[in-house]
């Protein structure tokens, strides 16, 4: 073989295992957990949780500097740049960005270490996460002296404590929302009740805390909805209610879906028909969440029976009575004789 070309081939694999070598850590770089960077670093907020609708809020993290390690002298915690999330919309069912916000630039290389918490809020059906987070952010020189960021990861542990491992690497922080349905049913009874009867009922709805789920149901083949603002707070917000009077004939069903866990019920029927008795399982109560979703049903029965009828009017009554007489009278001819004859 020629020698220049066994020299080449020599050279070419050596240039091939050197390029190897440097795009190795590239690679692993990129398996690791990082937030992602749409021009700035973000972090995702999910729920989860049993539900059959969404939910909507408005949420808060608070940021603080912990740590830093393998900086400058004189780096303190004090001056080392802050991170703040600003409030942040959220909907259930989505991967709602959380953008992080830098005070000012890095200048000295190193790890930079924050917690993130999330401020636990106020909607109904919502359980917050209450666990420190931990942002680590890496910071290298360029080619230029400046201090860039090279990766910003989420740690459900901290990192700093006994070299955690990636296990502990996330992108965001979950909630868990969990929501039910409540089902009324309208039965008629009795040999009297009519088909096409309807009745009226009332199904009022309270909360201890502000809804953010907009609550469906079905009337008629019509979809209706309770909107968020719908719900109507008592003079010290402690209770929040809503309320709707709805027509239904026999045989029809009303459901209700995407009740916030904890949420009451009462139901009610304010016109029961002419004649109609009028009885109610379950109600009230309260929706309950466990693993499973949340269920409840509620039947509204109204009966009409007929009457049986045991008098006898006539229009020859008066004949009746006179007969009647006659009868009295022969009777006591009868007796009257035996006795005279005895």
């Amino acid at each position: 073989m020629n020698v220049k070309l066994t020299r080449g081939l020599a050279a070419a694999a050596i240039s091939a295992a050197m390029m190897v070598g440097t795009a190795v850590p590239a690679l692993a770089d990129e398996n690791v957990k990082t937030l992602p960077n749409d021009g700035g670093y973000y972090l995702t907020k999910t729920y989860n949780g049993v539900s059959d609708g969404t939910v909507s809020e408005t949420l808060h993290f608070t940021v603080t500097n912990y740590k830093f390690t393998d900086t400058n002298a004189s780096v303190t915690t004090e001056n080392m740049p802050t991170v703040s999330i600003d409030d942040v919309s959220a909907t259930s069912g989505q991967d709602n960005q959380v953008k992080l916000k830098f005070s000012k630039p890095y200048t000295s290389a190193g790890y930079y270490y924050y917690t993130v918490k999330e401020t636990e809020g106020n909607t109904a059906g919502v359980e917050y996460n209450d666990k420190t987070y931990y942002l680590k952010v890496t910071v290298s020189y360029g080619k230029d002296g400046a201090a860039n960021i090279d990766s910003v990861s989420l740690w459900d542990a901290d990192p700093t404590v006994d070299k955690q491992t990636a296990d502990h690497k996330v992108t965001g922080i979950a909630n868990t929302y969990k929501s039910g349905t409540l089902e009324v049913k309208k039965v008629i009874a009795g040999n009297l009740a009519q088909k096409d009867a309807e009745f009226k009922i009332k199904v009022t709805f309270t909360s201890t805390k502000p809804v953010g789920s907009i609550v469906s149901y079905t009337v008629d083949g019509k979809n209706q909805s309770i909107a968020t603002t719908d719900w109507t707070p008592s003079e010290d917000k402690k209770t929040y209610t809503a309320s709707r009077d709805i027509t239904v004939k026999g045989g029809s069903t009303v459901d209700f879906s995407n009740l916030p866990n904890g949420v009451t019920y009462s139901v009610e029927e304010t016109d029961s028909g002419d004649n109609y008795t009028s009885s109610i399982d379950n109600p009230s109560g309260t929706l309950t969440a466990t693993d499973e979703k949340i269920d409840a049903t509620t039947t509204v029965t109204n009966t009409k029976n007929s009457v049986g009828d045991f008098g006898v009017i006539l229009n020859n009554a008066p004949y009746i009575v006179i007969l009647g007489g006659v009868a009295v009278a022969a009777i006591y001819f009868v007796s009257h004789r035996r006795s005279n004859e005895d």
